[in-house]
């Protein structure tokens, strides 16, 4: 049997119980829904849950895995996808993933171990963000804000706390 709930909220960034067939989460940690900002219960709606929390090639790298395992288990004698035995695979590198986030920002994980039993699946996966990466993905961020509020033909200034400009778009400084 896989852990139970509140060994999951502890133990890693990402943590997903899958249905027997892998089709549907029935359970994410909190913190799955801290970094993607989707609710647990709208992830656990998501059927097949790859199609709306991760790019298209990373779900097709995930559903391919998730084959490879089942066969390697079904020669084992499991049934289904579900071991029964030890399947054996050959130790490999994470799967490196990206996922969705309701802003439409891509962020990316490192799948690091998938547990098969009878009763699901188990996947933990952490964000290898690195300091580098993280302030990319501000660049970005900052970068798409600046192209939107420089488009807008209202004057728009944002100001600090003590009451600083901080910016302001080409409307209010033309």
């Amino acid at each position: 049997l896989l852990p139970g709930q509140e060994f999951l909220d502890r133990i890693s960034d990402f943590a997903w119980r899958l249905s027997h067939d892998g089709d549907t989460i029935r359970y994410v940690n909190p913190r799955t829904s801290d970094h993607l900002g989707w609710s647990r219960t709208e992830i656990e709606a998501f059927s097949p849950w790859w199609s709306y929390l991760l790019s298209p090639e990373s779900a097709q790298d995930i559903r391919g895995l998730m084959a490879e395992v089942a066969a390697a288990s079904v020669a084992v004698g499991g049934q289904g996808g579900a071991a029964s035995s030890s399947a054996q695979l050959p130790a490999r590198p994470p799967l490196l993933l990206t996922a969705n986030t309701t802003g439409g920002l891509r962020l990316p994980l490192e799948v690091h171990s998938i547990y098969v039993a009878q009763d699901g699946w188990l996947f933990l996966a952490r964000n290898p963000l690195n300091l580098d990466s993280a302030e990319e993905i501000l660049r970005q961020t900052q970068a798409r804000f600046r192209s939107i509020v420089d488009g807008l033909s209202i004057n728009l200034v944002l100001k600090g706390l003590d009451g600083r400009r901080i910016y302001a778009n080409r409307a209010y400084l033309e």
